[in-house]
């Protein structure tokens, strides 16, 4: 089944190739932190690399461990935020926090660090529907027996 939704596209670095869809309502964090919800070392990229060419890769550095902040409130308020030492670039423009509210109308390009794009933009994106034998089915539980009646009172 498919969906409208906001989208974030790797374009360049270690993040190409990768798609990320954003849901309303959601807060994720970029950088390499693997704690991030979206992490450069947890891109298909960085998992090639060697330790040498994890240890020299100077562009992959320039990311902060937690750069950036994008919030989906709606199509017409997502708010980017740099939370970074180098910067976070949105359509080439350096920014501290921006507010986008046109993007089923264009897209926008996302730069962390010296290398890292990403594409922001509105798309479909396909939901995966679970499947009825993965769905837990619940259990009845049986009843407790009554509780016994108190005594009647003594008068």
């Amino acid at each position: 089944m498919k969906t409208e939704s906001l989208i974030l596209r790797g374009v360049e670095g270690l993040v190409e190739g990768e798609v990320f869809p954003l849901s309303y309502g959601q807060t994720v964090i970029l950088g390499r932190s693997r704690n991030c919800d979206i992490s450069l070392k947890k891109s298909r990229k960085y998992q090639t690399l060697t330790e040498e060419q994890k240890k020299n890769d100077t562009d992959f550095l320039s990311v902060s461990r937690r750069h950036t902040k994008i919030s989906f409130y709606n199509s017409q308020s997502i708010e980017i935020e740099d939370m970074s030492a180098n910067g976070t670039y949105v359509n080439g423009e350096k920014v501290s926090k921006k507010v986008i509210g046109d993007i089923k109308e264009k897209s926008y390009e996302l730069r962390l660090g010296t290398r890292e794009k990403f594409k922001l933009e509105w798309g479909q994106v396909e939901l995966e529907l679970p499947h009825a034998a993965d769905q837990a089915v619940p259990v009845a539980q049986p009843l407790a027996p009554p509780a016994p009646a108190p005594p009647p009172a003594a008068g």
